[in-house]
C-alpha cells in the first residue's frame, strides 16, 4: 500500500512537471501583438528591428496599426501586448507599460514651413498655427493651446502645411522627409535646428513584464 501510494504520488508529480513545462513553453512561444502608430514611417521602419529582436527569443510577433492615442490606450489596457516604439515619458504616464531600458533609436523633431521662415526653438512657434500628429506624446507635451492643430498621421499633417491650413508642421525628420519624398512639384520646405532630440523605447504591457530583461539583452 505504501509503495502504491508513493508510485501514485510520483506519477502525479511527473504529470505536474510536464504540465508546467508545457504551459511555460506555450507562454514562451505565444504570439505577441504590439501597437504601432498607423501610417507612421518611423514605426514602419522599426517593425523589422523589433521583429528581429523577438526572432532571437523565438517569439512570433505581429503589429496592430492604430491612431496614436488609440494605440496607447490599447497597449496600456492590455488589448495589445505593448508598444512598438514610444518616447521615455510614456512609461511615466502609463504605469501598465513597462519600458525596455535600452533605447532602440534616437530621433530629432523639427519645425517645417513653406514660407521660407526658419524656426529653431519652441518659443519661435508662439502665435503660429502649429500642426502635430495626434497621440505623439513629445509633441503634445511641448505644444498646447488653441493654435495647435491635430492630424491623424503625417500625410494629413503635410497636406495641411502645403494647403495653408497650418503655418508650421512639427514632427520627427524621418517621418516628414519620407512623406515629402513621395510627393512631386513641392514648394520649398524649410526646417531649422532641432527643436528636440529624444530616444525611442520599446514597451511591454505589464502582463509580459517578465520578458523585459530578455528583450533588453537582445537590444
Amino acid at each position: 500500500m505504501v509503495v502504491s501510494g508513493i508510485l501514485k504520488l510520483g506519477i502525479f508529480i511527473c504529470l505536474c512537471i510536464v504540465f508546467l513545462n508545457s504551459a511555460s513553453a506555450q507562454e514562451k512561444y505565444s504570439p505577441l501583438v504590439f501597437s504601432k502608430v498607423i501610417d507612421n514611417p518611423t514605426h514602419i521602419s522599426m517593425v523589422q528591428i523589433i521583429r528581429h529582436i523577438y526572432d532571437k527569443l523565438e517569439i512570433p510577433v505581429s503589429f496592430k496599426a492604430l491612431p496614436g492615442r488609440r494605440a496607447l490606450q490599447a497597449s496600456a489596457s492590455g488589448e495589445t501586448d505593448g508598444e512598438a516604439l514610444r518616447v521615455y515619458e510614456v512609461g511615466e504616464i502609463y504605469k501598465t507599460l513597462k519600458r525596455v531600458p535600452t533605447p532602440i533609436v534616437t530621433f530629432r523633431g523639427f519645425a517645417y514651413t513653406i514660407n521660407g521662415e526658419v524656426l529653431n526653438d519652441w518659443a519661435s512657434l508662439k502665435n503660429k498655427r502649429v500642426g502635430i500628429i495626434r497621440g505623439i506624446v513629445w509633441a503634445e507635451n511641448n505644444l498646447k493651446g488653441p493654435n495647435i492643430v491635430l492630424s491623424d498621421n503625417v500625410e494629413q499633417l503635410i497636406d495641411k502645411l502645403l494647403k495653408g491650413g497650418i503655418d508650421v508642421a512639427v514632427a520627427v525628420h524621418f517621418s516628414v522627409e519620407h512623406e515629402l519624398s513621395k510627393r512631386k512639384d513641392l514648394p520649398k520646405v524649410s526646417r531649422g535646428e532641432p527643436l528636440i532630440e529624444f530616444k525611442g523605447y520599446h514597451y511591454l504591457n505589464e502582463k509580459h513584464e517578465h520578458l523585459v530583461p530578455a528583450v533588453d539583452k537582445q537590444i
